[in-house]
């Protein structure tokens, strides 16, 4: 009874003592520091992971799933906060229906405390590949997008938690969403490096885990908004040199527009969400101002009005023996932005992508992030330009220049 009564004990005193009390136990990543400096990384890299998840295909934003094996080999640094993988995912049975190379970029980390009172860390990447079928695909199906029947890989993005409990066993756990669009985000004439009629009403995705303590349940959610409680910029150079500090976010602001369905198109079902996105920076730029992140309304035909924001559903477990990330909330995000970067003294047009996060498990605010919550967002830009836009800037893996990192109030 002691024991217990002091194993709670220092749960709640490391609760409300905030970044007091919080610690990173396998230690911060390295990227504080003072503003547009160079720095390095101290991240980990990762063994290889074998996941029960699922596939699902949304038609006309109603979905379908199917139980899948998704395999990541070990992880190898490329540069600076970059890894790279190779991602299979298996039918039942076992037959191979899509592989590729991925691409890994790290955007944080941070401490948890899972329903066993366990303390974990944390490491979040950001992710893209593209997939090739494989000798078992059935295109169509829930698992492999239909354009597989005819083109030659199918562009996926999210993201991948690694989590590694820091006492007694310390086992890997892991969480991974990844998202490929309707026609309209993936395929879209003019924009796409893959275009075409492949699939208008249809967006498949892979979610893992999907297990008997932690199932995945695949649902429209209407996404987070408000204050942000802060966050971080930081550039990434794209001819693989030393890494940079973070600069730290100010202030900013994310507000619901409208939701509906973007492939059919139609109000009903409210899966996706045009969001409008502002944050700004504290580092100063010589010349004045500060970084800044304003989400764009594209023209037509192009679909994106400021950040779209699309639903994948949630992790539904509880309770004791609950594997990561617990009860948690999903959606990918595509935004056009105008990117002013203090550092670099220059104003890109950028495609970023990324995911947003929320509930689960309890996050802990540590001394290098204090502004963390459980409802959290991170992009990556995967098309960055300075002057003048030219194609194809979606559908493809392209370099990351700017990661950004967020918490909501």
């Amino acid at each position: 009874m002691k024991t217990r009564f002091a194993s709670l004990l220092a749960l709640s005193l490391l609760l409300t003592a905030g970044t007091a009390s919080a610690q990173l136990c396998y230690g911060p990543d390295g990227l504080s520091g003072p503003c547009c400096t160079q720095t390095n990384v101290n991240i980990p890299t990762f063994p290889a992971v074998s996941l029960s998840g699922l596939g699902i295909r949304w038609t006309d934003c109603v979905p379908g799933s199917a139980t899948a094996t998704i395999d990541l080999s070990a992880t190898a640094n490329v540069q600076c906060g970059v890894q790279i993988a190779q991602l299979e995912v298996r039918a039942p049975g076992g037959g191979l229906v899509m592989a590729g190379a991925a691409r890994l970029d790290y955007v944080r980390t941070w401490t948890e405390i899972d329903d066993n009172d366990q303390q974990m860390q944390v490491w979040r990447f950001l992710l893209k590949t593209e997939l090739n079928a494989g000798p078992a695909a059935n295109p169509g199906g829930p698992i492999v997008p239909s354009c597989l029947a005819n083109s030659p890989y199918a562009f996926y993005y999210g993201y991948i938690d690694y989590a590694r409990r820091c006492q007694g066993q310390q086992s890997l756990q892991v969480a991974i969403g990844l998202f490929h669009g309707c026609d309209r985000l993936s395929h879209l004439p003019g924009v796409s490096a893959i275009p075409g009629n492949f699939h208008p009403r249809d967006s498949w995705a892979l979610v893992g885990p999907n297990s008997g303590s932690n199932p995945f349940v695949p649902t429209p959610i209407s996404p987070i908004s408000g204050d942000v409680a802060g966050g971080s910029f930081r550039n990434v150079d794209v001819n693989g040199g030393p890494c940079r500090t973070e600069d730290p976010v100010a202030k900013g602001k994310l507000e619901t527009l409208i939701q509906g369905c973007l492939c059919a198109p139609s109000l009903i079902p409210t899966q996706y969400a045009a969001q409008k996105l502002n944050v700004q920076g504290t580092c100063p730029n010589p010349a004045g101002g500060v970084t800044q992140l304003d989400s764009i309304a594209t023209p037509a035909p192009l679909p994106w009005q400021h950040m779209i924001t699309i639903s994948l559903g949630e992790w539904t477990g509880a309770g004791a023996g609950t594997s990561y990330p617990g009860p948690e909330k999903l959606w990918m995000n595509e935004v056009f932005d105008f990117h002013r970067d203090a550092c670099a003294n220059r104003t890109f047009l950028d495609v970023s992508l990324g995911v947003s996060t929320d509930a689960g498990f309890q996050i802990v605010a540590d001394e290098f992030r204090p502004w963390l919550t459980q409802r959290q967002i991170d992009l990556a830009s995967n098309y960055s330009r300075a002057q003048g836009i030219q194609g194809p800037f979606v559908g493809l893996t392209l370099p990351t220049r700017h990661i950004v990192t967020l918490s909501l109030k």
